[in-house]
């Protein structure tokens, strides 16, 4: 598909069983500076520069069912608001390291198994990730400070390292269930 091409709409191949894989489905631009792509497969990339905004007309392009991969590429500092939530097949997540920020809910009611969150991530915002009833690994690098109420309230994790440089975890933060092993000094 050429470069001219600006917009697929949602489903445009569907029924199409014989095109390679890579071929996208579903293709956007959000303000010039954030593309996205989502292959048949399911596999959505988000590339270009700055904050992708809370969730609305930016992800209409796309059905959140149809997403079972999310690639963001470098470049990328925020995800916003509910951004992907209820994104119900979301099982995999890859971040960039240029990611400073991801929203309240982001991926709440997602599908996702693991996640690892990059180092320039300093808060986990309230109920990030709540409601990820597959989420059973989590890695949380050292640069989180803060992890607020409910960010993974209603997973499957069973236990969690919390890194040294964490000041505030905030009451129901995990399930009952975590155990929350604090790293030393």
């Amino acid at each position: 598909i050429g470069d001219a091409v600006v917009s697929i709409e949602a489903k445009a191949f569907y029924g199409c069983v014989s095109l390679p894989g890579s071929v996208p489905v579903a293709r956007g631009v959000y303000e010039d500076r954030l593309g996205r792509e989502l292959t048949m497969e399911g596999t959505m990339t988000v590339d270009g520069t700055g904050d992708l905004p809370e969730r609305g007309g930016w992800y209409e392009v796309s059905s959140s069912g149809d997403v079972k991969k999310l690639v963001v590429k470098e470049g990328v500092t925020a995800i916003g608001n509910h951004g992907f939530s209820s994104f119900e097949n979301l099982e995999s997540v890859q971040l960039p390291k240029s990611l400073t920020a991801i929203g309240e809910s982001a991926f709440a009611q997602c599908g996702l198994t693991s996640i690892v969150i990059p180092e320039k991530v300093t808060v986990i915002e309230s109920d990030t990730f709540s409601g990820c009833a597959k989420l059973e690994s989590v890695t949380l690098s050292e640069g989180v400070e803060e992890i607020r109420r409910g960010a993974f309230e209603g997973t499957i994790i069973p236990s969690v390292v919390i890194p040294k440089t964490v000041t505030v975890l905030a009451q129901k933060a995990f399930p009952n269930q975590t155990q929350l092993i604090f790293a030393k000094e």
